[in-house]
């Protein structure tokens, strides 16, 4: 589970700079990404769909979608079907959707570009990032994924929610055993049920307080035996932090005790 989720991680953060790059390089090349905004183009395209607009080839010809200014006096595009081309270049264009043609003659110098491509409701996406608000409610979003999963990760471990994500967890692998008498590894004594995963829940005690834990490992020695436990601890403020160290039996208690 932790596994998959930074893979996931990884490939949303890959697929971001991917995305990025891919438009800084359409962008250089001429290529734009407009969004429909009205129904004269149904069924073609709908409100909401985002049209890639690639530079013109040549001359525009009948049947082609091409994005235009209507006017000299207006920065405002329009993605409309070409009707007719004049033997003086001007272009006529109408809407799929309209039942009559456009009243405006496009001189080839207005000419944005042809449409290549849609992606039906894109547009939607692309609205919601340019504005500030949806983009900050879109990385709370990214961000509330990436915890939930690395909860569901803290809590299979037997750990508190935000134990993973800050880190504070000692692994079984750097955990070391104090130094003093030579221990040998051994199976668990009587009292402590085996369970999958080799883990065996049980109850550390301390100062009169008790903390749930798992053990991963006993040792014995001429001294007695001892246990690598992964103990969660609530302190004075409720912040939960879970760590592995080693326990004498004396410490320790079957969780069904």
């Amino acid at each position: 589970m932790r596994v998959l989720t930074r893979a996931l991680s990884w490939f949303l953060v890959a697929s971001l700079v991917v995305l990025v790059a891919a438009g800084v390089i359409a962008t250089r090349a001429g290529y734009r990404l407009e969004i429909v905004r009205s129904g004269s183009m149904r069924p073609t395209f709908a409100p909401g769909d985002a049209v890639v607009i690639g530079p013109v080839a040549g001359a525009v010809a009948p049947g082609q979608v091409v994005t235009f200014r209507h006017s000299s006096r207006s920065n405002d595009l329009v993605t409309h079907r070409v009707t007719d081309v004049t033997s003086s270049g001007i272009v006529h264009t109408k809407g799929d959707a309209n039942t009559t043609a456009d009243v405006w003659d496009v001189p080839p110098t207005h000419i944005e570009g042809v449409e290549r491509f849609a992606v039906p409701h894109l547009g939607y996406a692309i609205v919601l990032l340019r504005d500030p608000h949806g983009l900050a409610a879109a990385l709370c979003l990214f961000v509330a994924v990436l915890l939930i999963g690395q909860t569901l990760v803290a809590a299979r471990r037997g750990e508190g929610p935000f134990d993973a994500v800050l880190g504070r967890h000692v692994s079984a692998s750097t955990a070391s055993p104090p130094p003093g008498p030579r221990w040998v590894r051994s199976s668990p004594p009587a009292g402590f049920g085996r369970l999958a995963g080799c883990q065996y829940p049980c109850v550390v005690v301390e100062d009169g307080r008790q903390w749930p834990g798992r053990v991963f490992a006993w040792e014995q020695s001429d001294d007695g035996w001892r246990a690598l436990v992964r103990v969660t601890r609530t302190d004075e403020s409720g912040s939960r932090l879970t760590t592995e160290q080693w326990f004498d039996l004396s410490s320790l208690a079957p969780a069904s005790a």
